[in-house]
């Protein structure tokens, strides 16, 4: 994975928010969106619900990615981490 890659050679953080390496990084919970790190999404752990419908309908990540300040949360961020 692309992502575990970037953090053996220095250049990612896992644990530090996903803010860090994407300054335009939001969703529709303030504390989601400053809190959710790499490790968080590689683990499902972020609190959103699949919303299939948004990949189905989306031609394109950055199309994903406007919309993702849209999608209601279902779960709290690490909801379940034990």
């Amino acid at each position: 994975m692309v992502a575990l890659q970037m953090h053996q050679e220095g250049l990612l953080d896992l644990d530090a928010p996903a803010r860090d390496a994407n300054p335009g990084w939001r969703t529709s919970d303030a504390y989601a969106s400053a809190s959710i790190t790499p490790r968080d999404m590689m683990s499902h752990r972020t609190g959103l619900p699949r919303h299939d419908q948004i990949t189905f309908a989306s031609r394109n990540r950055s199309s994903m990615m406007a919309a993702l300040p849209y999608l209601p949360y279902d779960k709290q961020v690490r909801y379940g981490k034990t």
